[in-house]
């Protein structure tokens, strides 16, 4: 191969998958335990080493040596490929119990460690809770209601939204439903009329 695919290609994220799959299926035949068991409410155990979502890989280990370990492995099998893990881009973090230790090392490399990180746009902390992620999104919430707010103001939806409210009354006053439990037009919806329509037939 004497040039790779253009920046922001398609086929970028597709070889690359293809190629990590391969890195992962070695490493995985070279540390078939490692990772974390996990117990379905049947019983039934399973290991989970690794979260991969397109070109993010997070690895799962049950101590900071397993961890070494399984890095050393990656990298050894990056470096058949001519690839290399990319340790500014790389960081660590302990769930739970605290440790002293501030850096993981694999051959002649470390990476940091960090307290809290981001995974598909939610925080995770180190205490293992989603007290930041639930926070956020309460915060969020009437920035993310004002991009909705010319479809809250339609007239239209407000007219098929209040038949739908009718109908859903009349099913469950139906069903024996009570009208305490029958649920009500909201108080804050719109009033405006809906716009007469068109004659088409001249």
């Amino acid at each position: 191969m004497e040039r790779g695919v253009r920046q922001g290609s398609k086929e970028g994220p597709l070889l690359f998958s293809i190629i990590f799959q391969l890195v992962l299926e070695e490493v995985y035949n070279l540390i078939t335990q490692m990772g974390i068991t996990l117990i379905a409410t049947n019983g039934e155990e399973w290991k989970l080493g690794h979260i991969e979502y397109a070109d993010d890989l997070y690895l799962i280990a049950d101590t900071i040596a397993e961890a070494e370990g399984h890095l050393q492995r990656l990298d050894i099998v990056l470096e058949k490929l001519h690839m290399e893990i990319a340790t500014d881009k790389t960081q660590w973090m302990c769930l739970g119990e605290e440790s002293e230790r501030k850096s993981l090392h694999f051959g002649s490399k470390s990476i940091e460690r960090v307290h809290s990180y981001r995974y598909l746009s939610s925080p995770i902390s180190a205490l293992g809770d989603g007290t930041e992620a639930i926070s956020g999104g309460i915060a969020n919430g009437p920035r993310e209601l004002m991009k909705i707010g010319p479809i809250l103001r339609s007239s239209v939806l407000t007219v098929q939204t209040n038949d739908s409210w009718a109908q859903l009354k009349a099913d469950t006053q139906i069903r024996g439903a009570s009208e305490e439990s029958s649920p009500e037009v909201p108080s804050c919806h719109n009033t405006a009329k809906a716009p007469e329509s068109m004659d088409w037939t001249e």
